[in-house]
């Protein structure tokens, strides 16, 4: 028993039992402990998180430079144009503003030919539409080269166009393929390198024109190269391009059946041996033997070891939100329907985003299509002149590679400030997670930026201001509008996470359209207004509206969002 010094007589006395000071505390008074925690249940593999594709580090980067490279056939073949269109008006017996019209021929028919493909694409499958295109786009090619002593130019707008519906739709599936490969969190690392290969086509095609005419002194070996791109293009789709589509492959886990697999599976296929083969492989692991080829095998073993690799549980299960309820390797074939793409613009958000990234992609084409105009008082020779693209070019794939990973900082850093759960942060399409504030975060800074430099750019040119200012500010014109288009392109996929084709689509149709109606003015408000003034009021009426709808967008955007999504 407990006892205690008693102040009065200065002696230990026993302690009473009740006593709340005593250390032993009565039965009766006692709260019983809690219950021990139930131990642990170790997850089992099927029951871990599993990886958004199955597709390794190393394997998803050549995907995603290969399909990169294969937007050059939009780009570079619209840009390869900008040198020679006086030979080009010299040889079809016409005017500058009549080539200028064969371009816009060509961004017209830019605008509506992956809505052709693209829909389809995204429950067809990326391959069959990547060779369908490609096809279309090397016959239009060869057809220009061995049309060309001809000298027509009916025949050449038409062949323009038909040109332009083969290679439009490759910078549209690539960014679906983006789309296939990483959750909208870490998209923005993937899209970084498409763009900066789409990018890549403004530089590179201008400079690539000029020097083929400066070293043969016809047209024709231009037409000659962008025919030979194709067919290597043709070539690298259908021997190392994987299908990506979630529809058809789901995360990459589904066979891929028919020609849904590389040519390396062909020979292996033709056999009954063979196939029975690959028919006890798919139903040992999943995989069919015939979908990896040997230089993706080694990519995938290469990715294992890699370090930015992602953790395989041994049975990944497929998220249902991710696919259709039935992956079989094979794509279900839907009629195109180009006006499905239309009704992406049905919504008040959307039709801001698009808006935004449509004029900033607008803005830099006027811009670099601009360029010959610009340096005719420079006195350049014609290689010089085509050299003048380079900067601007540099300018927007360092832009593009930039606004990559700035696209994921701005999701982390809004994650991360309101504490958001790890799917919403993860970018699962069915978490409400603020877009609106991750894509829009320091956007009025750029486009104030980029208001201000076009309008320096029209006054150092109206001032004959030294060569080399002018190339800076085409190439800080240039890292500005990338970064701005890039953000609200992926802005718009993020709005759209199950139909990315159609949204990547209709970005297309909006920035062409606006692009077109560009290049119809172009020359005759330039030589109207001079340099200075229309660079000066193309500068505040891009500025002005496009920072408007970023304030519409940061103010009501989730409300738009949220009941077009039903979670009103």
């Amino acid at each position: 028993m407990r006892k205690y010094l008693d102040r009065r007589s200065f002696r230990f006395l026993p302690r009473p039992e009740n006593d709340p000071l005593s250390h032993g505390t009565p039965k009766s008074h006692r709260t019983p402990p809690p219950p021990p925690p139930p131990p642990p249940v170790p997850l089992s593999p099927r029951a871990a998180a599993a990886p958004y594709t199955v597709f390794g580090a190393l394997q998803r980067r050549y995907i995603i430079y290969l399909v990169g490279f294969l937007t050059l056939a939009s780009t570079l073949t619209a840009n390869i144009y900008l040198p020679l269109i006086y030979d080009l008006a010299a040889h079809y017996h016409t005017s500058i503003h009549d080539i200028y019209l064969t371009m816009t021929v060509y961004i017209i028919v830019q605008a509506l030919a992956p809505s052709l493909f693209c829909p389809v694409s995204d429950t067809y499958g990326r391959r069959p539409a990547f060779l369908a295109t490609l096809l279309i786009y090397t016959a239009a090619s060869a057809a220009l080269a061995l049309s060309y002593p001809a000298g027509s130019y009916a025949v050449l707008t038409a062949l323009r166009a038909l040109q332009s519906m083969g290679g439009s739709a490759a910078t549209s599936l690539a960014f679906s393929v983006a789309s296939d490969l990483a959750p909208r969190a870490t998209r923005g690392t993937l899209i970084g390198p498409v763009q900066a290969w789409n990018s890549l086509g403004p530089c590179l095609g201008p400079a690539l024109g000029g020097l083929i005419v400066w070293g043969t002194g016809e047209p024709l070996w231009c037409f000659v190269a962008l025919a030979v791109f194709g067919a290597v293009a043709v070539l690298l789709v259908g021997w190392t391009l994987p299908e990506t589509a979630r529809a058809v492959v789901g995360d990459g886990s589904i066979a891929a059946r028919g020609w849904w697999r590389t040519w390396w599976c062909v020979p292996t296929a033709r056999g009954a041996a063979a196939a029975d083969d690959a028919k006890a492989k798919t139903q040992e692991d999943g995989r069919d033997a015939c979908v990896e080829p040997v230089h993706t095998k080694a990519l995938r073993d290469l990715s294992d070891s890699d370090s930015d690799a992602e953790p395989e549980p041994e049975a990944p299960p497929r998220p249902a939100h991710d696919m259709h309820a039935a992956v079989t390797g094979r794509g279900t074939f839907v009629s195109p329907r180009p006006w499905a793409s239309l009704t992406v613009l049905c919504h008040a958000d959307t039709v801001l985003v698009l808006w935004v990234a449509g004029a900033a992609y607008a803005l830099g084409y006027t811009v670099n299509s601009a360029v010959p105009l610009l340096l005719a008082d420079y006195g350049l020779s014609p290689l010089a002149a085509s050299l003048c693209f380079l900067p601007g070019g540099a300018g927007v794939i360092a832009g593009s590679l930039l606004a990559g990973r700035l696209m994921d900082h701005n999701w982390r850093r809004v994650a991360e400030t309101r504490g958001l759960p790890t799917a919403a942060a993860q970018g699962d399409p069915d978490a409400d997670f603020p877009v609106e504030e991750a894509r829009t975060r320091f956007a009025l800074a750029w486009l104030l930026a980029l208001t201000g430099l076009v309008a320096l750019l029209g006054w150092a040119v109206h001032a004959r201001a030294p060569l080399a200012a002018t190339l800076a500010l085409l190439a800080l014109v240039g890292a500005l509008q990338a970064v701005t288009y890039q953000a609200f392109q992926g802005y718009a996929v993020d709005l759209f996470p199950r139909a990315a084709g159609r949204a990547v689509a209709a970005n297309n149709m909006v920035k062409c359209a606006l692009s077109a109606a560009m290049m119809a003015v172009l020359q005759p408000l330039l030589d109207r207004l001079g340099a200075g003034c229309f660079f000066t009021a193309l500068a505040l009426a891009h500025g002005g509206l496009s920072m408007a709808m970023v304030l519409a967008l940061q103010r009501w955007g989730p409300r738009w969002r949220r009941a077009r999504e039903g979670k009103a």
